[in-house]
């Protein structure tokens, strides 16, 4: 296989690049404060870890040459962990809500949904718009149950959190409308600029679930 020589492509798999390392390392993070809470570092982990694989898929999906048939078999799971992504985030916002009884019921049911789309995607013409709306559904609720941890309870990290959401609804706006531009010189296109904004979302995101924890489970 070859590099993809589309310059705008090129950029979107840099970006990609650059998001898997950065949610990695944020996964990583999070993983080792499950001494103080399980579910919560299993899920926000779980959260960073999908999207580095996502994003490390996309840097094969958008640098190199790929046969219509290799693509579909890289996107497949690609839009798979995009759905987990989302599973876990949902999920963490339904433990910081309702409890951790409630997560693990929430997140089986997500997880299942992730899965339905990830098949839709591919048996329909409108697959990304299908995807899109199960994106915008989940962090709308992501947005809506950490803006009231925010102003009702003072939850710790909850409004970093809600800004960090925030940026990645706008993010997924700017997605959805195809554009081509040069910034500094670099060739970018709607997907470029998703990463890019979604890179200014992740430490808020990752500081925010940080400051959450309290003391170690017994």
């Amino acid at each position: 296989m070859k590099l993809i020589r589309d310059p705008y492509e090129q950029s979107t798999a840099a970006t990609d690049g650059l998001i898997a390392l950065v949610a990695l390392v944020y996964a990583g993070q999070l993983a080792e404060l499950r001494r103080y809470n399980r579910v919560r570092a299993l899920l926000g982990s779980g959260a960073f870890g999908a999207m580095a694989t996502a994003a490390s898929l996309g840097v094969v999906a958008h640098g190199l040459e790929l046969t219509p048939a290799q693509r579909r078999i890289v996107w497949r799971p690609l839009n798979f962990c995009l759905g987990m992504v989302l599973a876990c985030f949902a999920a963490g916002a339904i433990r910081d809500t309702w409890g951790p009884r409630a997560a693990c019921w929430a997140f089986v049911a997500l997880t299942l949904s992730a899965l339905g789309f990830t098949a839709l995607a591919e048996r329909i013409a409108q697959g990304f718009i299908a995807f899109v709306a199960y994106e915008a559904t989940a962090l709308v609720f992501a947005l809506g149950a950490y803006s009231r941890l925010a102003w009702h309870t003072k939850f710790p990290g909850a409004r970093r959190i809600s800004a960090g959401i925030l940026l990645t609804i706008i993010a997924a706006a700017v997605q959805t409308q195809p554009r081509q531009l040069h910034i500094c010189g670099i060739a970018l296109d709607h997907n470029g600029l998703f990463h890019l904004i979604q890179l200014a979302a992740l430490p808020l995101l990752a500081n925010g679930l940080r400051a959450g924890f309290g003391e170690p489970n017994p």
